[in-house]
């Protein structure tokens, strides 16, 4: 009898485990109902089955987004984590810095779909150098904007820029007071405490957020993924009302008019919380991206002249 209580228990939580999603299996890793009747030995396989699968969601990202993957592996050892033999460079991951990585991936396939629909797109604004802005509502996200502009310097050099050296934006960037990097999973995924200044031109006060940063690279190409996220060391800070971004990315791709220039694409997807007018915040937001392209572009200038 206690043979088949202890088969039927673990074939009803394995079969539930299967059918799990990748963000149920960080909330379900012990489902203590169909644990009642099951011995330890029992536990730890459904347990272990559980996170099998969260590492084997890892291994399919792409591989230029997890760094040839042998840079990554749990931090429980008894689990077959990706890792290239060899591979001196490990990051050993918890649950939820693999959290981290799984969901700036799903925001990079979110926001590449964004990116390729170019239907419905209404100019906000647009300079004489030809930046531009526009937005569009996109069902299930809100109100996108999206600016479009070429700036001195090569996909590297300004990837550098925005992300290796992102704790140093508010040196060239008016639009940004301090970015914080509080943790960081692998060299690709970061999570930061980004203080905004008064945004266009002191039309909105100033907001702070906690945002998931990652980078992926694909060909010639660079996709800097940013959405909110949480973390328990960065909680609300006097004087800044506490901001949400949405599914946001920086796409940066070398020009196809000047092979010194870079072409790149921002899609903006922001709650700036509280009772704002729409006119204002479209306002606000277009001359942000608007200020941040001049900035970027004034940087990069200076950083060819020698200054």
């Amino acid at each position: 009898m206690l043979p088949a209580t202890l088969k039927l228990c673990g074939g009803i939580s394995y079969c539930h485990s299967r059918s799990l999603t990748v963000s149920d299996t960080f909330q379900h890793v012990e489902p203590t109902c169909t644990f009642v009747h099951a011995g330890s030995g029992v536990r730890n396989m459904i347990k272990n089955t559980v996170q099998q699968r969260i590492v084997g969601q890892l291994s399919r990202l792409p591989e230029e987004l997890l760094g040839s993957l042998g840079q990554y592996k749990t931090k429980d050892r008894s689990l077959p984590g990706p890792r290239l033999s060899g591979d001196p460079a490990e990051v050993l991951l918890s649950e939820c810095e693999l959290r981290y990585v799984q969901e700036g991936q799903n925001i990079l396939q979110k926001t590449i779909h964004i990116l390729e629909d170019h239907s419905g797109w209404h100019c906000e604004s647009k300079t004489d150098n030809g930046d531009k802005v526009s937005s569009k509502v996109v069902p299930n996200v809100g109100k996108m904007f999206r600016l479009e502009a070429e700036i001195p310097g090569s996909v590297e050099e300004l990837h550098k820029e925005l992300f290796d050296r992102v704790e140093h934006m508010c040196e060239w960037n008016p639009n940004v007071n301090q970015v914080k990097v509080l943790q960081r999973v692998g060299q690709r995924t970061l999570v930061t405490h980004d203080m905004a200044a008064d945004a266009g031109g002191k039309l909105l006060s100033a907001r702070d957020f906690v945002n998931l940063r990652q980078s992926v690279r694909r060909g010639s190409v660079s996709f800097l993924v940013g959405v909110s996220t949480d973390c328990e060391s960065a909680p609300p800070q006097n004087g800044y009302i506490r901001g949400e971004t949405g599914p946001s990315l920086i796409m940066l791709r070398p020009s196809t008019n000047d092979v010194n220039n870079t072409r790149i694409v921002w899609l903006l997807n922001i709650d700036l919380k509280g009772w704002i007018p729409k006119s204002i915040i479209n306002l606000a937001l277009s001359r942000m991206q608007i200020n941040f392209a001049e900035s970027l572009r004034a940087r990069m200038s200076s950083i060819h002249c020698g200054n």
